[in-house]
């Protein structure tokens, strides 16, 4: 793990009044799970569960459309047994992306969407990205209920260029 993202880490494990057992054998779709913000999440979940959770992890779902390739980084979480990390679209519904990896039965408790424009391709057709975030945002916040998970973040690097 990068220096950095350790002391990170270990400054968010410290801090009063954070319950982090609450993550305990909870299930967490990251989408978006190799890009710069999924970078950090992933990381810090496998910290998470290393250091703090230890026998009681939670178990991590990743996915990500890998438009730039799967990065190097990315095989040591595919080898581990609580991560399971699924090629896909954001536009794939939860209970799809947990039938590929053999988990269709276990429900989702918390979503991070990090998803975010990664290619030139993506910057060129930016209504069909926001549409993108705003179907998963929709189908996970409104039609999805039932699945009951416990928290929807959406968080996002993306920040408008003014010469583009």
């Amino acid at each position: 793990m990068h220096p950095e993202i350790l002391h990170i880490c270990q400054q968010l494990g410290s801090l009063p009044g954070i319950d982090w057992k609450r993550l305990s054998r909870k299930w967490v779709l990251l989408t978006g799970c190799s890009g710069f913000l999924g970078y950090n999440f992933i990381h810090g979940l496998a910290w998470l569960n290393d250091t703090v959770l230890n026998q009681e992890k939670c178990h991590v779902v990743g996915v990500d459309n890998f438009v730039r390739g799967i990065p190097e980084w990315m095989h040591a979480f595919a080898a581990r047994p609580d991560f399971n990390i699924v090629r896909d679209s954001v536009l794939t519904p939860t209970a799809e992306i947990l039938r590929k990896t053999g988990s269709e039965n276990m429900g989702v408790d918390f979503v991070i969407h990090a998803a975010s424009i990664a290619s030139p391709w993506c910057r060129d057709h930016r209504c069909f990205f926001c549409q993108c975030h705003v179907s998963r945002m929709a189908r996970e916040l409104f039609v999805k209920r039932s699945d009951n998970f416990r928290r929807y973040t959406l968080v996002s690097n993306y920040s408008r260029n003014s010469n583009s």
